[in-house]
């Protein structure tokens, strides 16, 4: 009787970290008899899972989360392999500009909010000044006219909103 042993499979893959409500690519990096019909068990560790070679899935929250790539070869043999991956929450920003006169100080109210995570500010106040990296800060605009202020928070890299 002649017995054929089976070669062991190893399962693998790779992703980038991402924000929230962002699609997440995960690359099966997995060894194993390309000639064979494999099983592909994921499970993203929200809840949710997949059966796809490379799927790709949305967090809805910021958090880090640890997804599981089980592999399970056609003679039943299984390897899987867990990592973590960490979600940045993105912020909404809301503020609130009200006018002031020439030489007054300038007070934005920021309400930017962000769910499971800190806030990195940027304001540009229009006028060829400085940017300022704080929640809430003030400033003199020391001419009249109309200036754009834009406020860019960030939760994590690349999750931001302006």
């Amino acid at each position: 009787m002649l017995f054929r042993s089976v070669a062991h499979d190893t399962a693998g893959f790779t992703f980038s970290n991402a924000c929230d409500n962002s699609p997440v690519s995960f690359t099966n990096t997995s060894q194993f008899v390309a000639a064979l019909t494999y099983q592909w068990m994921w499970d993203f560790g929200d809840g949710n899972t997949s059966g796809g070679f490379s799927p790709t899935h949305t967090y809805a929250s910021g958090g880090t989360y640890n997804v599981k790539l089980k592999l399970v070869s056609p003679a039943g043999c299984t390897d899987s392999i867990t990592q973590a991956i960490t979600i940045y929450a993105k912020p909404t920003v809301a503020i609130v500009v009200n006018p002031v006169c020439n030489d007054s100080v300038f007070t934005p109210i920021d309400n930017t909010t962000i769910v499971g995570g800190t806030i990195t500010y940027d304001w540009n106040f229009g006028d060829g000044s400085a940017h300022v990296n704080t929640a809430n800060p003030s400033h003199i605009y020391h001419q009249s006219g109309a200036f754009n202020v834009t406020l860019v928070a960030y939760g994590g890299p690349g999750c931001y909103d302006s």
